[in-house]
């Protein structure tokens, strides 16, 4: 197994893998509090959950861009996961 060191070597998450590192986090934290067990694909994750992941993940070991947690999201989406959406990504209205 090879040490990760900051800002060396650093590799580009994708959004599916973001979301899946998301969800499998999560998953960790509440798997003991259901009887019946759960699938992490199931889980549902907010949009606050995805950003905390980019951010603790972000220049550690991956790159982890605004596009990317952006892409998580979208795709968070389209899988029905996503359970609360925040406006911070959400294009400026024209006035």
């Amino acid at each position: 197994m090879k040490i990760a060191e900051a800002y060396s070597d650093i590799r580009e998450m994708t959004p599916s893998l973001l979301l899946e590192l998301t969800q499998c986090y999560k998953f960790e934290q509440i798997k003991r509090t259901f009887a019946t067990p759960i699938l992490h694909v199931e889980l549902l994750v907010t949009q606050e959950d995805i950003e905390n992941m980019g951010e603790t993940l972000k220049m550690i070991v991956f790159f982890v861009s605004p596009a990317i947690i952006r892409g998580a999201i979208d795709l968070a989406k389209v899988k029905n996961v996503l359970r609360i959406e925040s406006n911070w990504l959400k294009p400026w209205a024209t006035v």
